[in-house]
């Protein structure tokens, strides 16, 4: 009895864990909405400690490090510096 109960907890965490690899692959904007409304509802006032640290372990990473373009990391990948915004270097052309 023992031994289905943990093999059922074992293959539903494995389910749940490659649902949400296939979410973060197909749908990155809806995942990040509903995680950014999961951490505003713990980090809402009046909750308790504990619920608060997990709001900001929840917490999109973009939220905290800003968008593409930022400077930071996003959800781009890119990690790029951010763009400049001399006039001169923006129409500057290599021949």
């Amino acid at each position: 009895m023992l031994f289905e109960l943990i093999q059922t907890l074992v293959i539903a965490s494995l389910l749940a864990w490659s649902g949400l690899v296939v979410a973060r692959k197909l749908a990155p904007g809806w995942l990040l909405r509903a995680q950014g409304r999961l951490a505003a509802g713990l980090l809402a006032p009046g909750r308790g400690l504990v619920a608060r640290r997990l709001g900001l372990l929840v917490m999109p990473k973009i939220a905290a490090q800003g968008g593409c373009g930022s400077g930071g990391c996003g959800p781009c990948q890119g990690c790029a510096p951010a763009p400049s915004k001399d006039p001169q270097e923006i129409l500057r052309v290599k021949l």
